[in-house]
């Protein structure tokens, strides 16, 4: 399985700037050769002092471009934004098939970094069988507490937030313990100098394949076992 992972440059002071880069970037790797079978996104709703918290219709409008973008181009999503649950703000993750349809979906129960929002109960993944393997997914916020062996998955996918600063090491050895392979993506923003890492790729042997230092994007071609069946998501443990 081809898997491209993405960090593209957003705007906090403009979201419209920012759902563009986005868009460029699906583009872009959906160009190359080999295509992608799967791309992974960071949340890409980051936070400023000009973009207020957004909307349920933003939110829901932001996910029906990515799904039109995974129709366009023929290809998986995975992609962080923030989402309404019980009526509350909160940060979550999608994972998008070609027929642009939200397959996977993570609520996450901690609020985002403008504070809006409140502390409510959740899975701690969501679980489902694709056509290219058995997935895992939740936002990287949560990071690196629940029970990594208890999804079963091949393959797991962690967007993450501006915020969110992710032990490579400790991925590695949480890979190899689960024996699963291991996407992550973290946002970069305009005028952003920190050396990241912004994305990686680790096999399930606990193996960096490919870390991604500023350039934007990153490739890797990954074992991933072929799951029995693609079905619905599931949902495994709670987060207290």
């Amino acid at each position: 399985m081809n898997v491209t992972v993405c960090a593209p440059v957003l705007d906090p002071q403009s979201r419209s700037r920012s759902v563009a880069a986005v868009l460029n970037a699906i583009a872009a790797a959906s160009s190359q050769e080999p295509a992608p079978d799967l791309i992974v996104l960071p949340d890409c709703f980051p936070a400023g002092p000009a973009a207020p918290p957004p909307s349920a219709a933003m939110c829901v409008g932001f996910c029906e471009t990515i799904g039109r973008a995974a129709r366009e181009w023929g290809v998986w999503i995975t992609v962080g934004h923030p989402t309404y649950l019980a009526g509350k703000l909160v940060s979550g993750a999608t994972v998008f098939d070609p027929d642009a349809d939200a397959f996977m979906h993570f609520p996450q129960p901690t609020c985002l970094p403008s504070g809006v929002g409140a502390k409510l109960p959740s899975p701690t993944w969501a679980v489902a069988n694709t056509p290219l393997g058995r997935w895992a997914l939740r936002t990287a916020q949560s990071m690196p507490e629940p029970d990594w062996e208890t999804h079963d998955a091949s393959l797991v996918l962690l967007p993450a937030r501006v915020n969110d600063r992710l032990d490579v090491p400790t991925l590695a050895a949480a890979a190899s313990s689960a024996d699963c392979a291991v996407c992550f993506a973290s946002p970069r923003l305009c005028g952003d100098d920190h050396a990241g890492p912004y994305g990686g790729i680790i096999s399930a042997e606990g193996q960096t394949v490919a870390l991604d230092r500023g350039a934007g994007t990153i490739w890797a071609a990954l074992e991933i076992p072929v799951a029995a069946g693609a079905g619905q998501s599931e949902e495994f443990g709670t987060l207290e």
